[in-house]
């Protein structure tokens, strides 16, 4: 389940959307596990059928754990784009 949807500009003709990825593991507690893009050219041909993977969770042993190494979660999100808008760019 996508929570939160950060919009940016991929192009004149072109618009992506950063979704980061909730999975509800327990009623009431959210744990946000990655990051799909899904670039689409008007509202009505967003479709997750096209999302591209950015970012996922990955476990990793801890070197500050006690004792060091125990698996921890390493969690990746949200993503942030941006954009420079066609024509800004400047010669110097």
């Amino acid at each position: 389940m996508y929570q939160i949807v950060m919009p940016f500009q991929v192009s004149a003709t072109t618009a992506g959307a950063l979704c980061n990825i909730r999975e509800g593991l327990v009623k009431g507690v959210d744990f946000e596990c990655g990051v799909d893009v899904i670039l689409f050219d008007r509202l009505s041909n967003i479709s997750t059928n096209q999302a591209i993977a950015v970012t996922r969770n990955q476990d990793e042993p801890n070197p500050h754990s006690i004792p060091p190494g125990k698996p921890s979660t390493i969690v990746k999100y949200p993503a942030r784009a941006g954009f420079v808008p066609l024509g800004a760019r400047q010669a110097e």
